[in-house]
């Protein structure tokens, strides 16, 4: 074989080309890395015509193997056919689907009354929903079930059995004004205020606004007001905790957690609590009475700044474009605290009874003008008769000076009546000049009485309500 292959590189490429022709072989075009491949297959092939026992020889082995490997083969094609009839078997045990087609209602009933709408085959219910533009198939296991939905209309819709248990996102600003759907919401699911971590729920998730933010950014006290006397409803602790093994006391301390949590916690973007959102937007007068008592009792953080460290003193009517002095001189006095103005008598009524200077629970002062020093195991024990607040600092300090002595301008009649109310009733002479001066500047007053054993404002509805349930009783 090496001789011959030897031999055959001598030749040049044409008579390499008119060779591997005489012998048969197809020939294509020779070039320097085509032409040891002709070659070899020149000099194999006058191997083969020189040495024709040889070829015969591996011709019976081609034979052996094949004839070795028919078995083989034909137990996998009986394999296959094993494989086939299960698999027919199974087919034959599944129970047939039915598709059932049904029509939109802009198609005439009348030109499908001959018509099958129910096929057992895929391609033929894809084939009539493709025939009727906004026709739909549905599968079904039993022929009647099909049959009822080919006679049923494409355009009804399909009612969903779901319904969410969870708040949908800026569920509170579509609401709007709607404080009775807040209620409704609020109390069907507690979830709507406070998570499972007992933290405010997030109402906006990228500035990270709970539902003070949201209410005093869109100038909402009512929502306000709902959502904090919600907060404190023990209802509501019994419908959020019932569940739970916990004591009434720490059931408390957790809801006063999540309150300060929703009067204090910063926004994402200014670091602003509810306070300052407030403040810059401008408070109204509801806004004032919704928050006076949570500034009273500091729940709010006055001095909490934003990452402006700024307070929110120093935003008001940031936000405003034409906001007037008295509205920044407002939210000013309310900022600075509550001030009152306590009556104290004693309990025999044994001396004169004593106006107290204006008074915060900020601060640690007596609201007496009496100093500490000249106190008398002697003297008769004194106790708050009445109380006019809450009120701004300045307001205080005008209502005091007006209940201890009239305007020095006013009319001889108007000196009278103060000095004769104060001598003719002993007993609430000082409460009746401090209840119309109360009045007449619209700050809320207080007076004990002694048949109701409670402080009450007998001008209001609620005093009136208590009057009355006493009479009531008495009859």
């Amino acid at each position: 074989m090496d001789d011959i292959l030897n031999e055959v590189k001598k030749l040049s490429v044409a008579d390499l080309r008119s060779k591997l022709l005489e012998v048969g072989e197809k020939v294509g075009p020779i070039t320097a890395t085509t032409q040891n491949l002709f070659q070899k297959r020149l000099a194999k092939r006058l191997y083969q015509i020189q040495h024709p026992e040889l070829s015969t020889s591996e011709a019976k082995e081609k034979d052996v193997v094949n004839n070795n490997a028919t078995p083989d083969n034909v137990n996998s094609e009986k394999i296959v056919a094993k494989v086939k009839d299960t698999e027919d078997s199974k087919t034959s045990d599944v129970p047939p689907v039915f598709f059932g087609v049904c029509l939109p209602q802009g198609v005439d009933k009348k030109e499908t009354e001959d018509e099958e709408l129910v096929f057992k085959d895929k391609a033929q219910a894809l084939q009539a929903v493709k025939k009727y533009a906004g026709a739909r198939f549905k599968v079904f296991k039993s022929r009647q079930d099909a049959r009822l939905f080919s006679q049923s209309s494409a355009d009804e819709p399909s009612p969903s059995p779901w319904k969410p248990s969870s708040p949908k996102k800026h569920w509170f600003q579509s609401l709007g004004k709607r404080s009775t759907t807040i209620e409704t919401l609020v109390w069907e699911n507690p979830r709507f205020l406070i998570s499972s971590a007992d933290t405010p729920l997030i109402i906006q998730e990228g500035p990270r606004y709970n539902g003070l933010h949201v209410a005093a950014k869109s100038n909402q006290p009512q929502v306000c007001q709902l959502i904090l006397d919600i907060l404190e409803d023990p209802s509501f602790l019994d419908k959020l905790y019932g569940h739970t093994k916990e004591t009434e006391c720490t059931r408390t301390d957790r809801m006063n957690f999540v309150v300060d949590l929703y009067l204090n916690t910063p926004d994402k973007g200014c670091c602003e609590s509810p306070l300052h959102f407030a403040c810059k937007f401008g408070l109204s007068r509801c806004w004032f009475i919704v928050l006076c008592p949570l500034l009273i009792q500091n729940q709010f953080d006055k001095i909490l700044k934003n990452k402006y460290a700024e307070t929110p003193r120093d935003v008001i009517c940031a936000r405003l474009k034409t906001p007037t002095q008295d509205q920044k001189a407002e939210i000013r006095d309310l900022l600075e605290g509550q001030f009152y103005v306590p009556l104290l008598r004693a309990e025999d009524n044994s001396t004169q009874p004593l106006i107290g200077q204006p008074w915060s629970p900020d601060s640690s002062k007596v609201p007496l003008n009496v100093a500490t020093g000249t106190w008398s195991p002697k003297d008769p024990l004194m106790a708050v008769k009445a109380c006019a607040g809450p009120m701004t600092p300045s307001k205080a300090v005008l209502f005091h000076k007006r209940w201890m002595t009239p305007p020095s301008g006013s009319p001889d009649h108007v000196k009278q009546k103060f000095v004769f109310t104060k001598r003719e009733d002993s007993d609430k002479g000082v409460e009746r000049i401090g209840r119309e001066i109360a009045h007449e500047y619209q700050i809320p007053w207080v007076e004990y009485w002694s048949f109701l054993q409670t402080y009450a404002d007998l001008t209001t509805e609620d005093g009136l309500d208590l009057l009355k349930i006493f009479c009531i009783d008495k009859v």
